[in-house]
């Protein structure tokens, strides 16, 4: 049946031809153990009755927000046996015939990332291509010197603006300032009226981006895998907000318009910060390596992309961390407010 329990019939009898299977392997290849009734998943143990492995999945990796089933730590194959098998009792992958039998599993990849901050993402390019090599199976097994292009990091910013209301330039200020408090999206809410924010950020990663080496056991067909990022391409977006105000006088007009300028330079140099960290974030990830060991090279591949990933959202925290840090540092002196007194 789906997660591996017998379907008991009596048209399969040794009558017609069906006698004591001659080996444990059945269920996705795992082999039963006949006292318990549970199925060995190397890391753990499966039960076909409930549909569950019996503990928690050991390979904490495997956990991502882009797919919340994951955060079940129990669930066989994501609670999709069609779709998805678990050799290792570690990491969920399609069934044969996508990415050669054995790519990871439908939270998409290692590469795949986008999208704000807090989540989200779109697929990277680089997926199609990992695939393709992984079906060629031409890869060297020892370091490539490669030239890099140099226009690996990719900023873009804008400006937008939000309308505040008021009779003269201090009343609109002091309604920016309330605007802001019920954003509450700055480094200090209730003052900070301007506001710079890393809208997106993606990587890519080109042919040749991320070199691959492996050891295979000819005899058992083990293997370990190791990944390491040689290059990759960084896109961020960053987007500052500035309150915006008119008025029929001309004397009130120049003074929101002097404070408001003055407020943009304070602006920029928190875009300053922000292009900084986006660039320690890609010095960051050139070089990051993980490992990873199974029964057959595309299961140790799997492990290896997953523990990769991990380390690439660790760094992305860091920039995020980086960003709160830089921002409360820069408003520290108050330049975050308008200054209309």
């Amino acid at each position: 049946m789906a997660f591996g329990e017998e379907a008991i019939t009596a048209e399969r009898n040794v009558g017609v031809g069906y006698g004591t299977p001659p080996v444990r392997q059945d269920y996705t290849g795992y082999e039963k153990e006949a006292e318990s009734g549970l199925e060995f998943a190397q890391a753990r143990y499966q039960n076909p009755v409930h549909g569950r492995f019996t503990s928690v999945d050991p390979l904490t990796a495997s956990a991502t927000i882009r797919n919340p089933q994951t955060f079940n730590r129990y669930t066989y194959a994501l609670n999709s046996p069609y779709k998805f098998t678990d050799p290792l009792g570690l990491l969920s992958q399609y069934t044969s015939g996508a990415c050669g039998g054995g790519c990871p599993n439908g939270e998409q990849s290692l590469f795949a990332s986008g999208g704000s901050m807090t989540g989200g993402g779109t697929e990277s390019p680089f997926e199609k291509e990992f695939a393709a090599m992984q079906e060629s199976r031409a890869v060297e097994n020892s370091p490539a010197v490669r030239a890099t292009s140099g226009d690996r990091v990719r900023i873009s910013t804008r400006t937008t603006h939000y309308t505040v209301k008021g009779k003269t330039a201090k009343e609109a200020a002091l309604d920016a300032m309330k605007r802001a408090k019920e954003r509450n999206r700055g480094e200090s809410p209730g003052t900070d009226v301007g506001d710079t924010r890393l809208d997106s950020i993606d990587v890519e990663y080109r042919d040749g981006d991320v070199l691959e080496q492996y050891r295979l056991n000819p005899d058992t067909g083990a293997a370990e895998v190791y990944y390491t990022i040689q290059d990759a391409v960084v896109t961020a977006a960053i987007v500052t907000d500035l309150p915006s105000w008119t008025s029929d006088d001309p004397v009130e007009q120049a003074r929101w318009d002097r404070a408001v300028n003055a407020l943009k330079a304070h602006e920029d140099l928190h875009v300053a910060d922000v292009s900084a960290n986006v660039n320690g974030f890609y010095a960051s990830i050139v070089g990051l390596a993980a490992s990873g060991n199974g029964p057959s090279l595309d299961a140790a591949r799997a492990i290896a992309l997953q523990n990769l990933r991990s380390k690439v959202q660790e760094a992305r925290n860091e920039l995020v961390r980086r960003n709160n840090d830089s921002g409360r540092l820069r408003d520290a002196n108050g330049a975050n407010k308008i200054p209309i007194q």
